[in-house]
């Protein structure tokens, strides 16, 4: 399968219709090669806006083609956005399942167990949110990865519901998710990622609950 050639927008390189996909499991080589150009991209970006980067100067700092970076990014800006990881399946089952019955308490629980697998991507010594905070056009990317995990999570909201998955309901349980998880990362961000962004999730749900009790 290969990426379709993509329209530049604010001024990135397009993504070429002649670049191979990433795979569907990345190997272990394929996770390492990723991780250097995103380290390369980083260090680039230590004293320089992204707008004046290449990926051509990104690629020859990590040490790979022009073509093994559209492997695995299918921008520039892409290359300064964290790994969003899925959902924890065993805590995605319980979510499915109603095993935690009160929708807020499951979604806490959901995006809780995310935030402690991300935590060395949500660490304040991170220079990526340095990079990002800098650089404010990236942060449409980093909330976008949000957004997708929204629509993956919609049928699993369904199930947890017993609605079909283009009910409003699904839609609203499913962007829930997201609104705690982008509400945690704007309050962690805006106390200057003093504190964890675990503890701004919880924090997220309090308020959230406390809204809906006014």
């Amino acid at each position: 399968m290969t990426v379709t050639a993509q329209i530049p927008c604010n001024g990135e390189e397009p993504v070429r219709d002649d670049v191979e996909a990433p795979p569907l499991a990345p190997t272990a080589r394929s996770l390492r090669t990723r991780a250097d150009i995103r380290a390369a991209a980083f260090q680039l970006a230590g004293d320089r806006p992204v707008a004046d980067i290449t990926v051509d100067q990104i690629a020859r700092a990590a040490k790979v083609s022009r073509r093994t970076f559209f492997n695995h990014f299918p921008s520039k800006n892409h290359a300064f956005i964290p790994e969003i990881e899925p959902f924890d399946p065993v805590v995605l089952e319980r979510f499915r399942s109603r095993a935690v019955p009160d929708l807020l308490d499951a979604v806490e629980e959901l995006v809780g167990s995310r935030a402690e697998m991300m935590g060395e991507v949500f660490s304040s010594s991170s220079p990526g949110w340095d990079i990002r905070r800098r650089n404010p056009e990236l942060l449409p990317l980093v909330l976008g990865a949000f957004r997708d995990s929204e629509l993956a999570l919609r049928p699993v909201s369904a199930d947890r519901l017993g609605v079909p998955e283009d009910d409003p309901a699904a839609f609203a349980a499913a962007a829930l998710v997201t609104t705690v998880e982008r509400t945690a990362l704007d309050l962690w961000r805006h106390n200057g990622r003093a504190g964890s962004y675990l503890d701004e999730v919880h924090r997220t749900v309090r308020g959230l609950r406390a809204a809906l009790r006014d």
